[in-house]
């Protein structure tokens, strides 16, 4: 299943950005995709990716991110 990401930048620097994503990916991936195709090519490890409050691990899936009957 593929889903539409909204990247947002911190400093707000950056348009927000749409990213493609399938279910599968874990946000290390993401975070790899992001430092290739996001306006400003950052580095993974300079990246911090936040949703619902949290700082997501690179590790988890965005299967289990998005996943509303599951805690992250």
């Amino acid at each position: 299943m593929t889903v539409q990401l909204i990247i947002k930048s911190a400093t707000q620097s950056v348009d927000d950005f749409t990213l493609p994503c399938e279910m599968t990916w874990t946000i290390g991936y993401v975070k790899e995709q992001l430092s290739t195709m996001y306006p400003t090519k950052p580095k993974k490890e300079y990246q911090k990716l936040i949703y619902g409050g949290r700082l997501l691990p690179d590790d988890l899936s965005l299967e289990a991110v998005l996943n509303p009957t599951q805690d992250v």
